[in-house]
């Protein structure tokens, strides 16, 4: 690939969307990759519309680290607004 023709931004990861199946949560799901002191690293990450956002300086969203389905109790609690876009 010639220099031109690189994209400007690394990319890092991917997200797709996702709805929970009990409660209609929307949500995001994916990996960010990183790389740490010389070792590409992978997470599994989910990521949730933040419903608590009271002032401009809460974020948008939160990001976790996804845990393996034996060790999910239930989802973050968030209310489930099923009617509003993600993003």
């Amino acid at each position: 690939m010639s220099e031109e023709n690189k994209p400007k931004n690394k990319k890092v990861g991917a997200l797709w969307s996702r709805q929970a199946q009990s409660s209609n949560t929307k949500y995001l799901a994916g990996t960010v990759e990183i790389e740490h002191k010389g070792e590409k690293i992978t997470k599994k990450v989910v990521v949730f519309k933040n419903n608590h956002k009271d002032t401009d300086r809460h974020p948008d969203y939160n990001m976790y680290e996804s845990r393996p389905m034996s060790e999910k109790t239930a989802a973050p609690a968030a209310d489930s607004s099923a009617d509003d876009d993600l993003l």
